[in-house]
């Protein structure tokens, strides 16, 4: 049987004004949500550090001759543009 969670008082203000707001239809969907979002998150970071890795090894000259290159130094070049 699940373990019962308690919350701080302000996670539940915020639980209540999500519900308000009609997004949401009970209090697991909300926990479901911030769930979901806590693996988005650690997805995104993954991704971030394959790719600064990644970066950084061919900035030292580790690059592949396999098809696509050309495409993820451009997908590179576009981030660097952008400030990423």
């Amino acid at each position: 049987m699940p373990e019962p969670v308690e919350l701080q008082r302000d996670d539940e203000k915020r639980i209540e004004r999500l519900l308000r707001t009609g997004r949401y239809a009970n209090r697991a969907a909300v926990v479901s949500a911030g769930l979901h979002l806590l693996e988005t998150e650690r997805q995104m970071t993954e991704l971030r550090d394959r790719l600064s890795t990644g970066y950084d090894e061919a900035g030292k000259g580790a690059t592949c001759d396999e098809p696509g290159q050309e495409t993820i130094r451009q997908v590179f070049d576009q981030a660097l543009a952008k400030g990423g």
